[in-house]
């Protein structure tokens, strides 16, 4: 089995340096492979959603995914932190939105969908499908999986449009599209490769979800907890990468996509991402220093009643431990800022590899 595998393309952040043409002449010299390769992998951060909207993210990555119609017959992505909503939104149109559509109540989301690439006739396949459905049937797919947005991200053309147009023979069939999140497995006679963006191996992306790990177990019973269905032993709460995904979702939300759809507040956050790359503090810096009586002041005036101040000085607290933290994470950034998007150290910290 060959794969072509990239990642960190970031369409939508400013700094975006993709070479198409590149890519497209590596895509040229696959197409002389004998067999040519039997999937494009794109692991992770294909999309940039932290600063910048879904409608700039789209319209830069539109020329990239167009043009991969008639280069590549199947495609297998993996999002990554930065485009974890593209994972999100997936979910919840299969679970959310389409049975409302069949006026049925939603379904609980998925979190996770890990990918099996088995290198023998098995094929690829999805949790919870069969083997081998690699046609681009509709019967052949699983129900709720089809007729999602993302068949149209290369094509450009709604599904029934393309399986009528195939129907009357006219052109050839997209490439077919197929997400797994957040784990890839390349299963070979001789081990199995994970494939993975990596983001729930790192100290940033895997913080939320090892501070709840933490909390639970102080703040609740042990019965309480394995009446959540997690699970917990002598060493402590044990979570599953269903788990993980969900722990870190809020978290991730904020920083990975949400101050990206933020409105207005976009360019601001713009100019600060641009002067921290500079290594200028002086914008984020005023930011660290107003935030906590910023926050307090909301709940002071000059009516204000002994809660409001009590509320008042603990938002303070908690806003002081936010700026402070900030000031740590953009300090650390700076230090490092041709490294700070990709860690190419990662696996020497032995707290990542404990992760993995």
């Amino acid at each position: 089995m060959k794969l072509i595998i990239v990642s960190d393309l970031h369409f939508g952040d400013v700094d975006c340096r993709f070479d198409l043409e590149s890519f497209f002449q590596t895509l040229e010299e696959a197409k002389a492979f004998n067999p040519p390769p039997d999937f494009l992998v794109l692991l992770g951060d294909i999309f940039d959603f932290s600063v910048g909207t879904y409608q700039e993210a789209f319209t830069k990555a539109q020329p990239f995914f167009k043009a991969l119609d008639g280069r590549v017959k199947d495609i297998i992505y993996v999002p990554g932190n930065h485009d974890g909503d593209f994972w999100h939104l997936i979910d919840n149109q299969i679970n959310v939105l389409k049975p409302i559509e069949g006026g049925k109540p939603p379904k609980p989301l998925m979190m996770t969908s890990p990918g099996v690439l088995v290198d023998g006739p098995e094929g690829f396949n999805l949790y919870w499908t069969k083997p081998g459905l690699m046609n681009y049937q509709e019967e052949s797919r699983r129900p709720d999986r089809y007729g999602l947005f993302i068949d149209a991200l290369v094509s450009g053309e709604r599904i029934s449009q393309t399986l009528d147009r195939l129907k009357e023979g006219k052109g050839d069939r997209p490439p077919r599209f197929w997400v797994a999140y957040p784990n890839l497995y390349l299963v070979t006679p001789d081990e199995t490769i994970l494939l993975t963006h990596g983001h729930y191996l790192e100290t940033w992306w895997a913080l939320g979800g090892e501070v709840v790990s933490r909390l639970l177990p102080e703040c609740f019973s042990r019965e309480e907890i394995e009446n959540s269905n997690l699970e917990i032993n002598d060493d402590g709460l044990q979570p599953s990468i269903y788990d993980m995904v969900g722990f870190n979702y809020p978290l991730s939300q904020l920083v990975c996509s949400g101050i990206g759809q933020a409105g207005r507040l976009c360019k601001f956050a713009k100019t600060v991402q641009a002067q921290a790359k500079e290594n200028d503090t002086s914008v984020i810096g005023r930011i660290i220093k107003k935030l906590p009586d910023a926050a307090a002041r909301s709940f002071t005036s000059p009516r204000a009643g002994t809660l409001d101040k009590l509320k008042s000085g603990a938002v303070k607290n908690v806003a002081a431990a936010v700026a402070g933290g900030v000031n740590l994470v953009a300090g650390l950034a700076l230090k490092k800022p041709k490294s700070a998007r990709g860690r190419e150290y990662m696996f020497d910290q032995p707290e990542d590899e404990d992760r993995l």
